[in-house]
């Protein structure tokens, strides 16, 4: 598999991000490479694990695990990195993010419903996610 490339356009965890030197705004929501059906993210591993421990659901699942044997990309053409390519269509992305609030109701807020450590990196996830 040949490399691929990115360019970050925000985001920590999670970012949507252009391919193969497409620069800046014009990349940014565009729906890439798969006629209209998705958003291409660039995923921390760390984060991909998370997801891939906490939800079950079948369809995120086969992305999941799809993001995670496609392997890293790289920067700039020559530097891997610890992040996945990861293709969302926008149900996809909806049930993430549908799953990712009931885990933040049931794991990630102490008794007097201020996030835990859980629940700030699940309320990271759901901005990042959101901000297609």
């Amino acid at each position: 598999m040949s490399p691929r490339y990115f360019t970050l356009l925000g985001g920590t965890l999670v970012t949507m991000c252009s391919i193969n030197g497409a620069e800046g705004d014009e990349m940014k929501g565009t729906r890439m490479g798969d006629g209209g059906k998705g958003v291409y993210y660039i995923i921390d591993a760390a984060a991909l694990n998370f997801l891939r421990s906490k939800i079950t659901d079948l369809a995120l699942t086969r992305t999941f695990e799809r993001a995670a044997r496609d392997g890293p990309v790289h920067e700039q053409e020559r530097y891997s990195t610890a992040r996945l390519l990861m293709r969302l269509d926008e149900q996809e992305r909806e049930t993430l993010l549908d799953h990712l609030s009931t885990l933040l109701c049931e794991i990630g807020l102490q008794p007097d419903s201020e996030p835990n450590d859980i629940g700030r990196r699940i309320e990271e996830l759901i901005d990042n996610f959101s901000g297609t």
